[in-house]
């Protein structure tokens, strides 16, 4: 029920509460908790790709220690200035999502807190993305940090440590960059 004021005399209305669940990511909260479940139980082949993810990723990706190296700029295709390769923006999206996936499996807030630091670090320092393939570089690289940011701001009430600044900042980052 909503309350409000009109032609001075104070009103009340039903509203109907819809819930939107998010379209946009590969995974909804359920196929989270299905995934999560699966690993839990050590069923196959959840399990065998869990392990994959945990002790084969290069780079470091899917470590709690990770440590994002980001750039002002990052770029693809042939007239990428020299400095720019799109190489680490992509290893600090799949870090992002890996270790989200890595909270969501665990509850370890170490996971959780890595993909934080890895979109805050790219959020506050990417100004640009060019290149020749700059829109398809931004697409194909951008998809996995927005799945990181959504799991990390979102799953069962998201995580504490992600602030409505920082998500604010990543939004500006996909909207202005």
């Amino acid at each position: 029920t909503v309350t409000y004021s009109a032609s001075g005399a104070r009103q009340n209305d039903q509203v109907e509460i819809r819930i939107f669940n998010h379209p946009g990511i590969f995974q909804s909260e359920a196929q989270l908790d299905a995934m999560k479940g699966h690993i839990e139980q050590g069923e196959e082949p959840w399990m065998s790709d869990y392990l994959r993810l945990k002790n084969t990723v290069p780079n470091n990706m899917a470590g709690s220690d990770y440590e994002p190296q980001p750039l002002a700029a990052t770029g693809r295709g042939e007239n990428t200035p020299a400095g720019h390769e799109i190489a680490t923006f992509e290893q600090g999206g799949n870090a992002a999502y890996f270790n989200a996936l890595q909270w969501v499996i665990t509850g370890d807030d170490a996971y959780a807190e890595a993909a934080v630091r890895t979109l805050n670090a790219w959020a506050s320092e990417l100004q640009i993305v060019d290149g020749r393939d700059r829109i398809l570089g931004a697409g194909i690289n951008g998809y996995r940090y927005i799945n990181a940011a959504e799991i990390i701001r979102y799953y069962h009430g998201g995580y504490s440590g992600y602030s409505d600044a920082d998500f604010a900042m990543f939004q500006d980052m996909c909207l202005n960059v």
